[in-house]
């Protein structure tokens, strides 16, 4: 079977952005190769729809509400996780976004919120969670959701693409430090169908 070369049974991970899109399908994949998870997003209902798949499947799952934003909301999510689970061996750092708009309408506070949620967030949680993973497990490993938008010339998305970009190069840099025990990643993803883009597609 597939899976069995990808299988992460006995692991524990946490997916942020886990309610929707990416995230969800990251999570129940996560599960269907045999880890527990931890979901976190700020909408407690599509989370918990996501942990009932998981269930379904005969893993564990954990909802923590959280905004990844606030220092203090990722800390309580590493930590519940850690209690609940006992271990973690894999964060995906899947939550971020901007909309999309114009360079000469992207003010210093839509610049400044997008960077947080795209890049501080992500590293808040690596240095939280690295520590858990050595700690717990011996070690573990990162995945980064990033996006093609940090390579590619688009108009209409200045603050994310820059975000993305920073998001790729911060990665690059932290990998070495953290290796071998916590390996850090980046996936540069495209566009995926879910129901905003839908939504929009069918406008």
């Amino acid at each position: 079977m597939i899976l069995d070369r990808f299988s992460v049974a006995g692991k524990v991970a946490i997916v942020t952005g886990a309610g929707l899109g990416i995230g969800r399908g990251t999570a129940i994949g996560l599960a269907e190769a045999g880890a527990d998870v931890a979901l976190a997003a700020r909408t407690e209902s599509d989370l918990e729809e996501v942990a009932a798949q998981i269930r379904s499947l005969g893993r564990r799952a954990l909802v923590v509400p959280t905004d990844v934003t606030d220092a203090a909301a990722c800390e309580n999510l590493i930590t519940h996780a850690v209690e609940e689970f006992g271990r973690l061996d894999i964060l995906v750092n899947n939550a971020g976004g901007a909309m999309p708009r114009a360079a000469m309408d992207t003010s210093e506070g839509f610049m400044a919120r997008t960077f947080a949620f795209n890049v501080t967030a992500p590293l808040t949680l690596i240095k939280l969670s690295a520590r858990q993973m050595v700690d717990t497990a011996g070690g573990g490993a990162v995945v980064n959701i990033s996006s093609r938008s940090a390579s590619m010339t688009q108009t209409m998305f200045v603050a994310y693409g820059a975000a993305k970009a920073a998001l790729d190069r911060m990665t690059r840099n932290i990998a070495p430090e953290l290796a071998p025990r916590v390996r850090v990643n980046a996936i540069d993803v495209g566009g995926v169908a879910n129901a905003l883009t839908r939504h929009r597609a069918d406008r």
